[in-house]
């Protein structure tokens, strides 16, 4: 068994337990303890958390890590800018240094999109960051379908953000039509059948947009299919997220102005719904949220952005984004405040295992 002892852990499940026990059986929390009154076994694999923070592993909730176009064949060809039946997952080099930097970073989930040049990229997958035998753990191959309004252009190919719209509308159409009972299916459509589960609303959508005009048209394709949407912010502007009404969204804040971040937190916190936060180029996703921290988001918030509220988007709550009996052991210990610029992650375990340290 693994012990984390003595640890001041923020379970993020409503409870701050300064100096308690984590025990870990297999890959799973088997109990969390508000003392340190657990004696460990000459079996146990003991870590001594004294002075640091004990959290659940962060989840990154918008990447492309560990993507290699190698491994994909011909499902990348450039005149393929609507690919619904691509699933990312396949598509994960294990052994990319990606993965290392997010373990490093106290990152242990990762949302792998598609890439950003197709219009509808495919199927997104929830991905464990720590390869065990050479090989990732793909906690599902299917965490919703990427579309992406900002338009697509290469040297053979170019796909204007105004004509955008039409093509997805169309194509959402003519797959809700496919998959009408009503409809006498001779011939079977892998592109259409690949949309069943957004278009039940079982599994989210997610709309990467550039502008204000872009998150409106995102909103209107939704409402107009019912869709389980979430808007990945990649503007800079925060008129983007005052744009959006009743939707989750997802932000890197990385790119953002210094003069421009306090109205973007204050525009975070305004918002109804949910919000995860995201980190591209870095790989510092507790820096992200800090920057948002120090610009007047609140602290629960922001460690929220990048625990539970990821965990609920992707429907895997009761697994990760939290330190509970029963979900996955995913913990990652600092030496300080994560979102504090100095603050190191000292230890990362996955699914039970240290996976750095």
């Amino acid at each position: 068994m693994l012990v984390i002892k003595n640890g001041k852990i923020v379970t993020m499940a409503g409870r701050l337990i300064d100096g308690g026990d984590i025990l870990v059986e297999g890959n799973i929390i088997r109990e969390v303890r508000d003392d340190t009154s657990y004696q460990p076994t000459t079996s146990d694999t003991v870590i001594n958390a004294e002075g640091f923070f004990v959290f659940p592993g962060f989840i990154d909730m918008h990447t492309h890590c560990g993507m290699d176009g190698s491994l994909a064949g011909d499902a990348y060809r450039p005149e393929l800018f609507i690919a619904p039946y691509i699933k990312t997952a396949k598509y994960i080099n294990p052994d990319s240094a990606d993965f290392t930097d997010k373990l490093n970073c106290g990152i242990t989930s990762a949302l792998v999109a598609p890439f950003d040049d197709r219009i509808v990229g495919g199927r997104c997958c929830l991905v464990k960051t720590a390869a065990h035998e050479g090989r990732l753990d793909i906690v599902t191959d299917n965490c919703g379908m990427h579309f992406s309004l900002c338009g697509m252009d290469n040297k053979d190919y170019v796909v204007y953000p105004d004509s955008i719209p039409a093509f997805i509308k169309d194509d959402l159409r003519s797959a809700r039509e496919y998959l009408s009972p009503e409809t006498d299916n001779k011939l079977e459509s892998p592109a259409f059948s690949a949309y069943e589960p957004v278009l039940s609303g079982t599994s989210p959508a997610y709309f990467t947009v550039s502008s204000p005009d872009q998150v409106k048209i995102a909103e209107n394709i939704a409402d107009s299919f019912a869709l389980n949407a979430v808007i990945v912010v990649s503007a800079k502007d925060p008129e983007c997220i005052e744009m959006i009404e009743s939707r989750r969204f997802v932000i890197d804040p990385a790119g953002i102005r210094a003069s421009a971040m306090k109205r973007t937190a204050e525009k975070m916190l305004s918002r109804d719904t949910g919000f995860a936060i995201s980190a591209s180029e870095c790989d510092i996703l507790s820096v992200n949220a800090g920057l948002l921290v120090r610009a007047g988001l609140d602290m629960q918030s922001g460690f929220e952005a990048i625990t539970t509220t990821p965990a609920e988007i992707c429907g895997l709550s009761d697994r990760i984004g939290a330190l509970s009996p029963g979900m996955d052991a995913d913990i990652v210990i600092w030496n300080g405040n994560p979102l504090e610029v100095l603050s190191e992650v000292v230890y990362s375990v996955v699914n039970g295992r240290i996976a750095y340290r």
